[in-house]
């Protein structure tokens, strides 16, 4: 009988560490892809497929005004760097704003939050970093 019951404590505490892994592994995934789609939608147009009708005519005026093909790709490159910094301009502050309400609900202090956050974000670059 009271191996039984150790039995039973035994698999409770099992089950209850694979829960705990499984949460704190869905939780960084779920993380690291609200950034990544963040970070898709930084590489779209401005606007939708049936108002970009303006930029690609306009685009096409400058360059058979004779505009330096360097100056337009100067420009989207330049746009594009806008858009990085603009990306992670945004990801910290959800990064920070998930921090603030997770430290809210769990009663910890955003110190703590922010250096376990930072701790998983560092673990999630280098999985990027291996599988990139």
């Amino acid at each position: 009988m009271l191996s039984q019951c150790v039995l039973i404590n035994l698999l409770t505490a099992l089950m209850s560490e694979t829960w705990e892994r499984v949460n704190e592994a869905a939780d960084d995934e779920w993380k690291f892809l609200y950034v990544s789609n963040i970070d898709e939608f930084f590489g779209l147009p401005p606007v939708p497929p049936p108002f970009n009708a303006w930029l690609i005519l306009r685009h096409l005026y400058l360059r058979d005004r004779g505009a330096d093909p360097e100056m337009l790709a100067g420009r989207r490159a330049e746009s594009i760097s806008m858009a990085e910094a603009e990306l992670r301009k945004r990801s910290k502050m959800a990064q920070r704003d998930l921090v603030r309400n997770e430290a809210a609900s769990e009663g910890r202090t955003v110190q703590a939050q922010l250096s376990e956050l930072a701790m998983r974000l560092r673990r999630i670059e280098r999985c990027h970093a291996r599988a990139g």
